[in-house]
């Protein structure tokens, strides 16, 4: 962030998709995955470092400011719903 390689605003909204999937996921919950608090979701696996790092990746990521908050929201939420929807692979961060 210091040195404007990695923009807080993709590492900010990554957790914003995240937890919008996370509440979403836990309406309908049917088993002890999809109850996880969000606090589980965001400190187990990868999730935080993908957010971090693999999401800010400056060959990869958005250009635009509006982008930004778009590609990470969707990394957010498609990091939780493969995570808890995909019971064969439990860490969705590098898929998303």
């Amino acid at each position: 962030i210091a040195t404007g390689v990695g923009s807080w605003k993709t590492m900010l909204s990554v957790f914003l998709g995240g937890l919008v999937s996370v509440l979403l996921v836990n309406l309908f919950a049917q088993n002890a995955i999809m109850e996880m608090p969000v606090h589980y979701h965001f400190l187990l696996g990868g999730f935080a470092f993908g957010a971090v790092f693999m999401a800010t990746d400056p060959v990869t990521s958005a250009r635009t400011e509006k982008g930004k908050w778009i590609y990470g929201f969707l990394i957010g939420m498609l990091a939780i719903t493969i995570r808890v929807f995909n019971p064969g692979y439990p860490e969705g961060m590098m898929l998303a």
